[in-house]
């Protein structure tokens, strides 16, 4: 059969495509975290896992694509904290340790993937990920702090914990933003310097982001 020569990952980017009517180059190989990003984004976040689990489970996918498919469960969590963080009717709201836990967990595996792949193509939008992740757990906090979501047994130092947040947040996007004016001072050609100007403007947005 033909479809036993396609790989597990593209033949369920291909059906997908199909089923939701997105048929652009985002099912081919090459882009199958963009296409699963896209997923997510439409709110098939079931589908965007499925795709991203199929990279890691891929038995001839390199290491790099991997990587994209841990990056991108650790996204997903990430999704699902700041839902979290958004609901404030009382019987859907999550309790408030519960909610600190999915943004600690998906911080944490997003900071395992900048570890692990120091020179991946995706370990920027990783670091800004990282950055905007620890500004909404931070504004989360002054947030329960002020509703009075927050339980007496918390033992944490929530107010150090919101200022490190939006500290350290502020210098990741230094070093980033420091990364992105070195690689547009190197560029070569248009297309290069593009790039790079797109970089800056993302960690502008987000710096911009951190002041509100």
């Amino acid at each position: 059969m033909i479809t036993s020569r396609i790989s597990p990952v593209r033949r369920l980017v291909l059906t997908v495509a199909a089923v939701l009517a997105l048929a652009t180059g985002a099912a081919a190989a090459d882009d199958v975290f963009e296409f699963a990003q896209a997923l997510a984004k439409r709110g098939y976040t079931d589908l965007a896992e499925r795709t991203y689990r199929g990279l890691l489970q891929d038995p001839k996918a390199p290491a790099a694509r991997k990587a994209e498919g841990q990056l991108g469960l650790a996204l997903l969590k990430y999704t699902e904290a700041g839902l979290a963080a958004a609901e404030e009717r009382e019987r859907r709201r999550k309790p408030f340790s519960e909610v600190l836990g999915l943004f600690d967990g998906a911080e944490s595996e997003i900071a395992s993937f900048i570890k692990s792949n120091a020179g991946h193509i995706r370990v920027l939008d990783a670091k800004l990920e990282r950055a905007r992740l620890l500004q909404d757990k931070a504004k989360y906090i002054k947030k329960a702090m002020e509703k009075g979501w927050v339980p007496s047994d918390v033992s944490r130092n929530l107010k150090e914990e919101m200022a490190k947040g939006f500290d350290v947040a502020i210098e990741m996007l230094e070093a980033v933003e420091k990364k992105a004016r070195d690689d547009y001072a190197a560029a070569k050609g248009d297309e290069a310097r593009a790039d790079a100007e797109y970089e800056l403007g993302r960690v502008w947005l987000l710096r911009l982001y951190a002041m509100y």
